[in-house]
């Protein structure tokens, strides 16, 4: 097996101790890819890259030669947005897929194993934020193959971590909040890493990577929210290099944060001081021989560290550009463009008695709004018609804090829904 590492140009240098920088990244580039939305690495040095504009997973090789396209095809394989990827010891590849609300499993060669959570919240149902009923997936954002044959989910809309048998699909154990929120509890998970009996978690609503043993014991948190050092705005995926280093991207700051084992800030990149000058942060992962991947989605750059190894950069990868197959289209403009991945907050009010507004990307003819605590208990909801953006007036009391926002909106017979975190601060 040839592991990515062995062809980079590298310093002969010993592994560095705990507290040592990780080093320069290596840059590179797969051409065939139209944005770099999720990323990861197997054994053998071939990279997977996720692509949500094709809707498909492409695997290259360490040269950067497109080798195979997965998750692209007809219904009974098709991805929706492959938001999070990781590969087994024995190559089969994991799939979050937060639009299908599923976990998708496929084979070394690319068939379509298994799906796990597909009876769970569709984004086209009016199931609803409360849904964490054991297999049921709702819009999942992270997965990573652990310990005995088991695959870890961070169902992010079920606000949870849920283990399945990755033979089997068959559902083991979770958790989540048990009670009101506290310093150990879950608020909106989006990225879950497992190596060496640990499991990381990206927990994007209290901007913390959490820790935990295999058996979803709390060990310890890291992080926080803020725009400084060692604090995130938008924590959204987590990896780990091997060495006791933890590694956390923030899609709204840009930047990678790395903590010493013992949760201490070691360094961070895309900052002012140290780049690279990140664009747009998609996905973080490690590879099986420490080699950690951060992509980019605007640069469809893929950076590259290894640990206690300085990586020099190399040439452009040249591949084939994959055809997309075309998706079936919508009734109507009105119906298809009421995608609801990214909605658009307002200004957030500075003092109490001030509204929220949320904007949508078209107009709907109904919209129903509710905003939920961390510990899922409900504060506000309204319903709006004919317009393109609500106002969450019930939010002019509310206290600062972290909030989740569901929404659903229907126009010309469809419906969309949507989960969206919103920190509220006065």
């Amino acid at each position: 097996m040839t592991p990515l590492i062995a062809l980079f140009l590298v310093a002969t240098a010993p592994h560095a101790a705990l507290a040592a920088d990780p080093g320069t990244p290596a840059v590179m580039q797969f051409q065939g890819t139209q944005e770099v939305d999720s990323i990861a690495a197997d054994s053998d040095g071939n990279v997977y890259i996720g692509d949500v504009v094709a809707g498909q997973i492409g695997k290259y090789s360490p040269a950067g030669n497109l080798l195979m396209v997965e998750g692209q095809g007809d219904d009974t394989d098709a991805v929706g947005y492959p938001v999070s990827l990781a590969v087994s010891s024995d190559g089969r590849l994991a799939v979050a897929d937060d639009d299908d609300s599923a976990l998708w499993l496929f084979t070394p060669g690319g068939s379509l194993q298994a799906g796990i959570g597909v009876s769970g919240a569709d984004q086209d149902s009016p199931q609803g934020l409360l849904q964490n009923s054991h297999a049921a997936l709702n819009q999942p954002e992270g997965g990573a193959f652990g310990p005995k044959n088991s695959v870890y989910v961070a169902d992010t809309n079920n606000n949870r971590v849920a283990v399945y048998d990755s033979a089997t699909g068959s559902f083991l154990f979770s958790w989540s909040n048990a009670g009101p929120v506290s310093g150990t509890s879950l608020c909106y998970p989006t990225g879950v890493f497992v190596l060496a009996g640990k499991v990381y978690v990206a927990d994007s609503g209290s901007s913390r990577v959490l820790v935990y043993d295999a058996s979803g014991n709390f060990l310890q948190a890291m992080g926080g929210h803020g725009a400084g050092a060692g604090k995130f705005i938008s924590l959204f995926a987590v990896t780990a290099d091997g060495l006791g280093r933890v590694w956390a991207a923030d899609e709204a700051l840009n930047k990678v944060s790395v903590f010493n084992a013992d949760g201490s800030l070691l360094t961070e990149y895309g900052t002012a001081a140290q780049g690279p000058a990140f664009q747009e942060l998609t996905s973080i992962n490690t590879g099986p021989d420490g080699t950690v991947l951060v992509g980019d989605g605007n640069s469809n750059n893929v950076y590259l560290w290894r640990t206690g190894v300085a990586i020099q950069p190399y040439g452009l990868a040249k591949a084939p550009t994959p055809t997309p197959t075309p998706k079936s289209a919508a009734p109507s403009t009105h119906a298809a463009n009421l995608e609801l991945q990214n909605l658009a907050f307002g200004p957030v009010p500075a003092k109490a008695g001030e509204s929220l507004t949320l904007r949508l990307p078209a107009s709907a003819d109904s919209i129903h709004w509710e905003l939920y605590t961390c510990d899922m208990r409900m504060v506000a909801q309204g319903t709006e018609y004919s317009r393109n953006e609500v106002v969450f007036s019930q939010t002019a009391a509310l206290a600062s804090g972290i909030y989740i926002a569901r929404v659903e909106a229907s126009a010309d017979g469809i419906s969309r829904q949507s989960v969206q975190k919103l920190i509220l601060t006065r």
